[in-house]
């Protein structure tokens, strides 16, 4: 079980979240790095230059800052669900699992932690629990049109083509311009 104790915050460097946000990637790494020299234990900054490295596809180095970070803050949760999705990029499909299955212990009624398990679930072929996972999520919140497509991508790969039609109607329902170009007609 996850530690229930307050990571090790500090507030942000001043700037490195605006450049990210805004796509300024060199300058936020900088920003980061120079923070961390004064800080190396500050588990947000560490996060933060994680996405750096993953937005740049540098996945090794994104994966070590974000176990470091997990390593002082085992309970930083969304550390460990950034860890999840780099160890997916990575291919690492066990190892994303078991964080996966960390935070649903911890958070069980995240969709977040639980859609993400559901995409490494579809990628290794487990359609069973794959579409389980998504009708629940989708009962919770049947209005997430993303979710809808994703569903009916993992219907299709099932061998399910009328329900994944449906679920491909309805996510268009939802959005009418959601993986198709805008004046395309709908199905």
């Amino acid at each position: 079980m996850l530690s229930k104790s307050r990571p090790p915050f500090r507030i942000p460097p001043d700037g490195a979240a605006a450049a990210l946000s805004t796509g300024k990637i060199p300058e936020a790494e900088y920003r980061l790095r120079e923070h961390l020299k004064q800080f190396p234990t500050d588990v947000a900054a560490l996060r933060m230059l994680a996405e750096v490295g993953g937005r740049l596809g540098r996945y090794v180095d994104a994966e070590a800052l974000l176990t470091r970070a997990l390593e002082l803050s085992p309970s930083f949760h969304p550390a460990r669900h950034n860890l999840a999705l780099i160890l997916f990029k990575q291919n690492k499909y066990a190892e994303s699992l078991a964080q996966i299955d960390l935070l649903t212990a911890a958070e069980p009624r995240n969709s977040g932690h639980r859609n993400l398990k559901a995409v490494v679930l579809a990628r290794i072929g487990d359609f069973p629990q794959t579409l389980e996972l998504y009708a629940d999520i989708l009962s919770k919140h049947p209005g997430q049109a993303m979710i809808w497509m994703s569903y009916a991508h993992a219907l299709a790969s099932a061998g399910k083509s009328e329900d994944s039609v449906a679920a491909y109607r309805r996510c268009l329902k939802l959005d009418p311009h959601n993986g198709r170009p805008i004046g395309a007609s709908p199905i």
